[in-house]
């Protein structure tokens, strides 16, 4: 049970998805501080700052290490042999998040663009099932500021977003919720 939880929690803390194929140039999405009428009520994104000197080169450096570490984590099964544990797999998910656990100390004090905290994969049906990577993602404890993210990604070229508003079970019925239960998600 314990393993669920921190499964949760590392779901439910700040994360950014880096797609090493996106332009800088073309991440301008409309920057959202809170839930708005229309937008989605369980997540939040922080807002698109103006560019600083050296953003674009920190960005760029990322951007590497991330292309760096989807070339070596393209087949799932590597991911598995190297600590990556799927998230809820039994639950149908349109991205299935692969989540390499570490302690939470450790990622309070340092970022490391060359090993994400998780890896995103769409799921392959059919005669041979699998997993194919469509990007990889960067997380912060739950509660950092913003010039905590924007120490590790700039803020002017990319967004990190947290969940909010999550509907989750008594503990009781957690269990059920985590696998398979639709009652809860």
């Amino acid at each position: 049970m314990n393993k669920l939880l921190i499964r949760w929690f590392v779901f439910s803390t700040f994360m950014v998805v880096m797609c090493a194929v996106v332009a800088h140039n073309q991440l301008r999405a409309k920057p959202m501080a809170e839930p708005t009428s229309g937008a989605d009520p369980h997540m939040a994104m922080t807002k698109l700052r103006p560019p600083q000197p050296g953003d674009k080169a920190r960005a760029d450096a990322i951007v590497a290490a991330a292309k760096k570490a989807a070339e070596r984590y393209r087949d799932y099964r590597k991911a598995e042999t190297d600590g990556y544990t799927i998230f809820m797999p039994e639950q149908h998910q349109n991205v299935y998040h692969f989540i390499l656990e570490s302690p939470a100390s450790e990622d309070d004090e340092r970022f490391n663009a060359d090993q994400p905290r998780g890896l995103l994969y769409s799921k392959i049906v059919g005669p041979t099932p699998g997993y194919k990577l469509i990007g990889v993602m960067y997380m912060v404890r739950y509660g950092a500021t913003e010039e905590e993210l924007n120490a590790r990604i700039p803020l002017s070229i990319a967004q990190w977003h947290v969940h909010l508003n999550m509907c989750v079970p008594p503990q009781s019925e957690q269990r059920n919720w985590l696998m398979s239960d639709p009652t809860f998600g």
